[in-house]
């Protein structure tokens, strides 16, 4: 209920309500990105309405590429304040 009372009073830096923009006409529908599984996600039908769900995926050597480049950009100092993580890959 709180965040529904937000939602209807909150006025953007523009001066324009946030539900005007929310409840754009030309915008029928709304996308949130999570890393829950559907199962999980904390959003409810009403109305009637089918939620629909799209899954993506990236390829697995493009991640490993990625992920040691994420690993490696870390300095000492950052993993020791997460304990040693990420580990350094070279």
């Amino acid at each position: 209920a709180e965040q529904k009372d937000r939602y209807n009073t909150t006025i953007l830096p523009d001066g324009r309500p946030m539900k005007d923009l929310w409840d754009h006409p030309s915008y029928p529908f709304r996308i949130f990105k999570s890393h829950y599984a559907p199962p999980e996600l904390p959003v409810r039908k009403k109305g009637g309405k089918k939620i629909k769900y799209m899954a993506m995926a990236r390829n697995g050597i493009d991640v490993a590429a990625s992920m040691t480049t994420f690993y490696s950009s870390h300095t000492d100092t950052f993993r020791n304040l997460w304990g040693g993580f990420p580990p350094n890959i070279e």
